[in-house]
This record gives C-alpha cells, structure tokens and sequence, in this order.
C-alpha cells in the first residue's frame, strides 16, 4: 500500500502527458446526480511527430546542438513534444446532471483543466450526445532549477523546459451509446475534434554550457480528430471505465533562439502524426 501511494503521489505531482479521455458514457447524468472519479491516462506518439522528437534527442547526443540544421531538428522535436504531449498523467474528474437531458463536468489531466458541457437524446439503453469543451493549458514554472543540467537519458527531448508555457483549446465531442439494464455495462463510440494553441517562453539548454539558459518565446498550435471507443461496468455506486482516444493531430510553431552573434533567429516546423490516448478511471456516482 505505501508503494502504490508513493507511485499515485508521484504521478499527479509530476504527470503531464497529453493524453485526455472523456471517461463518460453517452447517457448523461439524471438531474441532481453527481459523479467523481479519479484515474490515469497516457499518450503514445506515432509517425512523423514521433520520428521529430527522435531526431531532437539525436541532435543533443554529443550534449550539444552546434549548426543550424541540428537547431532546425532540435526546435521540430521540441513542438512535436510540447503540443503532443507522450507520457503517463492524472485523470481526475467530476460531472453534474443539470436535468433536460443535459450535464456539465470538468476534468484535469496533469497538463490541462478542462471543463464541458453537452446535451443527449437517450432512451433507456440508447443514447446520442453532442458537447463543447474548453480547455486551460497549465504553466509550470520552476519545473526545472536554472542551474540544473540537461538531465538523464530517460529525458525525451533533453534541454527543454516548457513550465513556463500556457494555452486554451476547445473540442466537440460527439458519441453514440449503449447500456444494459440497470446500468450493468455501457458502451459508447463517437468522434472529437479539437484545437489547442500555445504560447509562452521556454527555457532552453543546447549550449555546450548546460548552466547557459535560453528564454526563448515559444508559440505553437494543433489540430486534431480522434476516435472513441470507451466501455463501462458498474456495481452502484462504483463504475470502472476504460476509453481509448485514437487518431490525427497535426501542429505548426516556432521558437525563436538566440545565435551565435547574440540576436534572436526563428526557427519553426510543421508536424503531423497518429496519437493513441488510453485511460481508466474509477468513478463514484453519488447525489445532491
């Protein structure tokens, strides 16, 4: 039991992955009826962003990025990790029945807070949902000392600090679902299309010096559309669900480095690639 605390600690403490599921099903809330539960989610990156955040640690291999073509590789890995966001998070979330077939919620996810709301047809064992989110991409700042290194080999995309990055984005969640008697098992697929965009200064370490910080302004932007497929099993007042958000995301940015002559140089990249986003969660239904 103390190891599973010291490991769920260090998780909502350190999480940032990208990975966002929704975790409800397509029937929403009766009025008045709350449900709150808390669980983990994880990005894995594919394809082209994947190959960029590659070729950004390739380019810091020797501990250092020297030319102009290693900036190019090392700033496409950078965006590639900042709007993407691979790794394990927090999944933590709270939904309200508002009545008339409506409900609201919000969530957070290690990098994001996001709120919601959508409204359904449903029957008892058929449901249609359609909702609008709008997320508040997190700064962390002082994730990482001034002074500290570049850090170890289990770093992605070593010399970068993007703590002191923020952002907004919406997405339109639309699903489709079943469920059995009493609620016994619920299924739902659908569809969510989103944007995010980002803007901020990062911090960045590609001198030779490890010590020599670049602030850099930083600002990026992604689209996306993924699939849902999600699955439930309750035993009231507890439900155990599962939800895989997989699909297409593709981003463009820039960041703006200082050179070897002191001025600052643009350096930008486009990026696309496939996201697959599991999550689980344990969620508890209660009442006003």
């Amino acid at each position: 039991m103390r190891r599973l605390t010291v490991v769920m600690s260090a998780l909502f403490g350190a999480g940032c992955g990208g990975g966002a599921p929704l975790l409800h099903p397509a029937h929403p809330l009766p009025e008045e009826h709350v449900a709150m539960g808390a669980g983990v989610s994880s990005q894995f990156v594919t394809g082209d962003a994947d190959s960029r955040i590659a070729d950004a640690r390739a380019a810091m291999s020797d501990g250092a990025v020297d030319s102009d073509a290693e900036r190019d590789r090392y700033v496409g890995g950078a965006l590639a990790h900042s709007l993407l966001a691979p790794g394990l998070a927090p999944w933590v979330g709270a939904r309200a029945g508002l009545g008339y077939s409506a409900e609201a919620g919000m969530t957070y996810s290690g990098r994001a807070v996001r709120i919601d709301g959508r409204y359904a047809l449903a029957n008892d064992s058929l449901a249609a949902s359609a909702g609008l989110g709008a997320s508040g991409v997190l700064a962390r700042p002082g994730s990482d000392p001034p002074t500290e290194a570049r850090g170890g080999s289990d770093e992605q995309v070593p010399g970068l600090d993007v703590g002191g990055v923020s952002g907004f984005g919406f997405d339109v969640p639309l699903l489709v679902g079943w469920r059995s008697t009493a609620s016994l098992f619920q299924v739902w697929v659908g569809g969510r299309g989103g944007y995010e965009r980002l803007r901020g200064t990062a911090v960045i370490r590609i001198d030779t010096d490890p010590t020599q910080a670049d602030e850099a302004p930083f600002e990026a932007e992604r689209w996306f559309a993924l699939g849902v497929l999600g699955f439930g099993v309750s035993i009231h007042p507890v439900t155990v669900a599962v939800e895989l958000d997989a699909g297409y995301q593709s981003g463009n940015g820039s960041i703006q480095l200082t050179g070897a002559t002191g001025g600052r140089a643009r350096h930008s990249a486009k990026l696309d690639g496939v996201t697959l986003a599991p999550g689980a969660a344990v969620i508890l239904n209660l009442w006003k």
